[in-house]
């Protein structure tokens, strides 16, 4: 069965799921898809993701009327204030009780939350200080927030709390998409961009995550190199073209 394909209610019978909401239109959204595919697996649940573009809407009651899922998750993206009480109406009239799960670092979208009353003036304050703000309950629903950070660096730090060890490819992916200009990271962070291209990134089912986010640490440090190695090469071809 697909991810990404709307299975018919006789599929969805017995199944526990964990659906996402993801930017779906850059490395750091489809790594974040990479990240849930894999907690899911470790929580035997069954992952469903929706990759989002820009202002695209998230029909929350659609979603939780076919999947009765056990989290909704939206990483490197987020819902508005009117699609979040979409949501707390609906988990209220089909009695779900599905957690809520937010991880992003975008300031439009905190900023609207902030307008509608969910996220306080002082914790906006900090988030567009550039700390790390985790808003919500953490029995149930949970934003974790910052603006110096990526949705999907956010996302690993939420989903796997014991791993104390970043893979090193959300490091770069994180540092790319968060604009860091430090010149002893920046070219490598380019180049893992280039080197993913030729690469089935957008789907959080590919074999290509396995090597790197998913244990044994090692592996994930030598094939984040073997990538590293690939766009430095690309990015030599590219400037003997210019």
């Amino acid at each position: 069965m697909s991810d990404t394909h709307m299975p018919d209610t006789k599929q969805r019978q017995g199944l526990d799921y964990v659906v996402c909401a993801h930017h779906g239109t850059d490395l750091d959204g489809w790594t974040a898809a990479a990240l849930v595919k894999r907690w899911a697996e470790e929580q035997g649940l069954q992952p469903f993701f929706f990759p989002m573009n820009h202002n695209a809407p998230v029909r929350c009651r659609e979603i939780i009327e076919a999947f009765r899922p056990r989290y909704f998750i939206v990483a490197d993206y987020s819902l508005t204030p009117a699609e979040y009480r979409e949501l707390n109406d609906s988990r209220c009239d089909l009695e779900s009780t599905c957690r809520f799960l937010w991880c992003d670092h975008h300031i439009s979208a905190v900023r609207d939350w902030n307008k509608a009353g969910y996220i306080s003036d002082e914790e906006l304050e900090a988030f567009e200080r550039g700390e790390q703000v985790m808003v919500g309950e953490v029995a149930y629903d949970t934003a974790l927030l910052c603006r110096t950070q990526s949705g999907c660096r956010l996302l690993h730090k939420m989903l796997f709390p014991k791993e104390y060890l970043l893979p090193p490819f959300v490091f770069y992916v994180d540092r790319y998409d968060v604009w860091d200009m430090d010149p002893d990271i920046r070219p490598d962070a380019e180049a893992l961009q280039l080197a993913c291209k030729v690469y089935d990134v957008e789907n959080p089912s590919s074999v290509f995550w396995k090597e790197v986010i998913y244990p044994p640490i090692e592996r994930t440090v030598l094939r984040t190199e073997e990538l590293l190695h690939e766009g430095r090469r690309y990015k030599a071809y590219q400037k003997k073209l210019d």
